[in-house]
């Protein structure tokens, strides 16, 4: 018995050393990147000079909780504040830096960034904590993070850098809310909101000119967004009228968020009640009006009113369509449906109802160059079809309680059939990005 337990120790001890020089590695990447770009705007005195102001920096940051990882490009971040004082602009500095530092530090390989690529299907299961991947037909489905139950609700991907997003809601009574991001893989999970910087986050979406991500948050009744790093979150419309969070009245709750760039709008749902039929769909400007603030903007609009339950909503910028969920009451409610962006208050139709009898329809991905879109249900189902709703499928079933999903062409599989980009998950991924026990 004695035996068995020193064992044990051993193993574990081997574990956690393992685990420290993996994070330790993860860290002298963020930091030779850091350097490097500080060496190239400013040379090696001063990146001499920010190499002791990171490590200082370092010091101040909080141990993670044993969820993630520790966010080394924090201490980038603070470290590259520093040198505002210099002759450039203090914002212009730290953008410039950090945006030298992600790219130094992108974790896609050389290798893969022109390789030929293949469409691919991430979604999230909420009860299982899980973030899955398949091919668009439903095979080759993966675990690639499993996380545990913090209640995953919104995703999106930025190939580009090779990086997921998502949100975790949390206890909605409690203000816990929390933005993740990791390679396409699931490894280097970090943690980009941290736990409190949100109520409880929705659906999320990344707008890559501007470099933001712009979110839902349901009981803190607002609509979000912050830098892809997490940092400068602000709110850019607040639904509270005045209500302490957690907001109660669901009216107010806000739960889908889409962005339209080249109108200069972004759109978000308020779902309202169960079997209530008060769901609205809003839209207004993505800058707020000079003299203006989230609480008192004059520049929302109203588009659709009395929906069943509107979720998660997508554009088709082209055809200047909206499309959305809804898990409301059927007829018009457990649906996908799509209506005109720009029509006139007096010249609105009633929205086009194109795929019915959903298990509760939450998430919902275009994939605009096929002509398809993607849909999950609360019910653990996957579905496609065209984007008028025909050519119906069902891609999987019964994978849990899934919520949001996202399309994208990524690094294909080589020949040997092993992708250079989406991984399975190793039974040990909770444990790669904690120090927990250790």
């Amino acid at each position: 018995m004695l035996e068995t337990r020193e064992m044990s120790t051993d193993a574990e001890t081997e574990r956690c050393n393992q685990l420290t020089s993996g994070f330790l590695i993860l860290a002298e990447k963020e930091l030779s990147a850091f350097i490097r770009a500080v060496d190239k705007l400013f040379g090696a005195e001063q990146a001499r000079q920010s190499a002791l102001d990171w490590i200082e920096e370092l010091g101040r940051m909080d141990w993670p909780s044993g969820e993630s990882i520790p966010d080394w490009r924090r201490a980038s971040v603070g470290a590259s504040a520093r040198l505002g004082a210099l002759s450039r602009p203090h914002r212009h500095v730290i953008e410039e830096v950090r945006s030298m530092s992600a790219i130094a530090s992108t974790p896609i390989d050389a290798e893969t960034k022109n390789a030929p690529t293949s469409g691919r299907l991430f979604f999230l299961d909420l009860s299982g904590g899980r973030v899955l991947s398949a091919n668009p037909d439903g095979s080759d489905l993966k675990t690639i993070i499993n996380e545990g139950r913090k209640l995953p609700d919104g995703l999106v991907l930025d190939v580009a850098a090779g990086h997921i997003y998502w949100t975790n809601m949390g206890d909605p009574k409690t203000n816990d809310g929390s933005i993740m991001r990791s390679d396409l893989n699931g490894k280097n999970m970090i943690t980009i909101v941290p736990p409190g910087g949100t109520f409880t986050p929705k659906q999320l979406q990344l707008e890559k000119g501007s470099g933001k991500l712009y979110w839902s948050d349901r009981e803190g009744m607002r609509v979000m967004r912050a830098n892809l790093d997490g940092s400068e979150v602000e709110t850019l419309a607040d639904t509270s009228l005045g209500d302490s969070r957690p907001g109660s009245d669901p009216r107010k709750w806000c739960v889908g968020i889409a962005v339209d760039t080249d109108g200069g709008k972004f759109y978000w749902t308020q779902k309202g009640g169960h079997h209530a039929g008060l769901g609205r769909i809003f839209r207004a400007n993505i800058q707020v009006p000079q003299g203006q603030s989230a609480e008192n903007r004059r520049d929302i609009e109203l588009l659709y009113d009395n929906l069943p339950e509107p979720i998660d909503l997508d554009l088709d910028p082209v055809n200047r369509t909206l499309y959305w969920t809804d898990r409301g009451d059927p007829p018009r409610g457990n649906t996908v449906n799509r209506a005109q962006m720009d029509a006139e208050a007096e010249n609105r139709k009633e929205p086009e109802i194109l795929f019915s009898h959903l298990m509760e329809g939450i998430g919902l991905a275009l994939d605009l160059k096929g002509g398809r879109m993607f849909i999950t249900d609360f019910g653990g189902s996957v579905y496609s079809a065209k984007l008028d709703g025909s050519n119906r499928k069902t891609l999987l079933f019964a994978e849990g309680n899934l919520t949001g999903i996202a399309y994208a062409e990524v690094p294909s599989a080589d020949r040997g059939g092993a992708s250079p980009v989406i991984g399975v998950l190793e039974e040990t991924n909770m444990e790669d990005n904690t120090l927990a026990g250790c």
